[in-house]
């Protein structure tokens, strides 16, 4: 879900974005039933769309789902038709401020626990776009955090 607001780029090119929408990904059945606009999805944290915004949700890229519009990246039309259509927020918010992204001592306060929390863990099944290689060097070094291989591999790699 993009925090575009917290771009300036963004806002000033697209003055029709408005911002972040929802919480996490597992709680798109519940939000997505109450959001009022188009959604596009990006990543696989998709889920199986309720009867009742199925028709809202569009997929691009490698994600989709059966019965789900997919659009190209070169081709967004029917996603932007149907957002036209849909009633959306009110667009009369003159004041009224955002805030994206986390607070500096708000991180640092659980920063040992998330630290903790993301130790020797798998990563996958597709690395997020942010891992480059040297990125993914420091975590596998520093975190034993370990990308997926196959599954088979990956199978027998879970203790248990």
């Amino acid at each position: 879900m993009l925090p575009c607001l917290g771009y300036p780029g963004l806002k000033k090119k697209y003055p029709h974005l408005y911002g972040h929408y929802g919480t996490a990904w597992q709680n798109q059945r519940r939000e997505f039933d109450k959001f009022p606009g188009a959604i596009l999805m990006t990543s696989n944290c998709i889920q199986r769309p309720k009867n009742t915004y199925k028709k809202n949700i569009f997929t691009t890229g490698t994600v989709g789902w059966p019965g789900v519009t997919h659009v190209s990246k070169k081709n967004l039309e029917p996603l932007v038709e149907r957002a036209l259509e849909l009633p959306g927020y009110p667009k009369d918010m003159a004041g009224a401020e955002v805030m994206v992204g986390f607070g500096h001592k708000s991180v640092l306060g659980v920063a040992d626990k998330v630290v903790a929390g993301v130790k020797d863990i798998h990563l996958g099944p597709t690395l997020p776009a942010f891992v480059s290689p040297n990125v993914l060097d420091v975590l596998v070094k520093n975190y034993n955090i370990k990308p997926n291989s196959t599954p088979n591999q990956d199978l027998k790699a879970i203790p248990g």
